[in-house]
């Protein structure tokens, strides 16, 4: 059996869309266009790795807009049967459609037995794999998947013991959302699963949760992740490669670029406007589809202003501005002013930290919360370290170029 492996398609994504309305569209188009690889190369099956919604309170339209997309698979009968991991046979259907298995990530997760998978299992052809083991079959076919869910990293490291033991016929595939050590940068906050506490047996192990891709061997366990289906930050691991998804037929594994979503670039520049504007027009030359994303990076000493505003309306219909300042000391004393303009004591330091969020969109990260905190305790010297060397009480190991871009 053909199954088409995708990831993190963060339906309902929209940061910065006041500027750019036309980004709304852009994670539920980069699903369906996914979707459709698959019914071009006849599929049998999809997996979807988690974060399938990019909340999660998604709105009902997108509800529905994924509801619908699933319920347009291909015309099929499949035997689906569904195990706890025991063994113990929980369900068994036929699916008139091509199942769709899925696992929750962590921008979707919600505790408990009732969440968003769990309402779209309600649709024959929508599998939650989460703590399951499902076996499809056709025509006298049959594929296992084993899946896990997204887990909070107090618990990840004994969760995953649990799944220790489980057999599971060949073709097979265990299906999973977490940060995996070997796979992952090093200076995360994230707790990283040893790939030694995988368990074993499993023909191909393929994650979400990461947004880049992979495709590596760690100890004996070969590891896909197709990363996600739409651009969310602009962090160069994630923004300078193509969105794809992975096409898996037993052990053989096809990459397949997904066409028609938007792409991203990066120009870096003194704060010279005429300098950004060459160089984004040479970028611009180029380029062939849906308006790009453009990151500007502000480099070398503060010499003065550049306006966002203007930049955007300089490649209006053409570009897609985000303008990123990386002049000596501007990030933190852009922290700083908006630090002081602010009533904490009236606002509350957690609706602050809530605002500063939405203001900076892709600015953000936990390392830039951790500098927030610090110079809301006064810690001006502590903020600027963790900033600059990805250190600090409570930081790990990095650079700012890391985990920024």
């Amino acid at each position: 059996m053909k199954a088409l492996f995708l990831s993190d398609t963060h339906v309902g994504f929209a940061r910065r869309t006041r500027v750019y309305p036309e980004r709304r569209q852009d994670a539920i188009l980069g699903m369906e266009r996914a979707l459709e690889i698959g019914k071009e190369r006849g599929v049998d099956v999809y997996f979807h790795g988690g974060d399938l919604f990019d909340t999660r309170r998604p709105d009902a339209i997108l509800i529905h807009e994924v509801m619908d997309l699933i319920r347009s698979l291909p015309k099929g009968s499949y035997r689906v049967r569904v195990y706890d991991l025991r063994g113990n046979l929980l369900e068994e259907r036929v699916a008139d459609r091509v199942p769709f298995v899925a696992v929750h990530g962590n921008h979707d997760f919600m505790e408990g037995e009732r969440n968003l998978y769990t309402l779209l299992s309600h649709l024959p052809n929508f599998i939650y794999a989460h703590r399951r083991k499902v076996v499809i079959e056709k025509d006298g076919e049959q594929v296992c998947i084993v899946g896990m869910g997204y887990v909070p990293d107090k618990y990840v490291l004994s969760y995953i013991k649990q799944y220790r033991g489980i057999s599971c016929s060949s073709p097979s595939y265990f299906l999973f959302h977490q940060p995996v050590e070997g796979l992952y940068p090093s200076y995360t906050r994230e707790v990283l699963v040893p790939p030694s506490l995988f368990p074993e047996g499993f023909d191909l192990y393929l994650g979400g949760h990461l947004h880049w891709i992979v495709d590596k061997e760690v100890n004996g366990k070969r590891f896909l992740i197709p990363g996600s289906t739409v651009i969310t930050r602009l962090k160069e691991g994630e923004m300078n490669q193509p969105r794809i998804v992975y096409i898996i037929e037993g052990k053989y594994v096809e990459r397949v670029e997904i066409p028609g979503v938007r792409r991203a670039y990066r120009v870096e520049s003194s704060d010279d406007v005429e300098e950004i504007v060459r160089k984004v027009e040479e970028v611009l030359q180029g380029h062939t589809g849906p308006t790009p994303l453009v990151k500007v990076v502000l480099v070398g000493e503060r010499r003065g202003v550049v306006s966002e505003e203007s930049l955007r309306k300089a490649f209006k219909g053409r570009a897609m501005i985000y303008l990123f300042d990386r002049r000596e000391d501007a990030f933190v004393e852009r922290l700083r002013e908006i630090r002081n303009s602010v009533d904490v004591e009236a606002f509350s330091e957690d609706a602050f930290v809530e605002e500063l969020k939405r203001l900076m969109g892709e600015l953000w990260s936990d390392e830039v919360e951790m500098a927030v905190k610090r110079l809301l305790e006064g810690k001006d010297d502590e903020a600027l370290d963790i900033l600059l060397n990805g250190s600090g009480k409570g930081a790990k190991k990095g650079t700012i170029t890391e985990w920024l871009g």
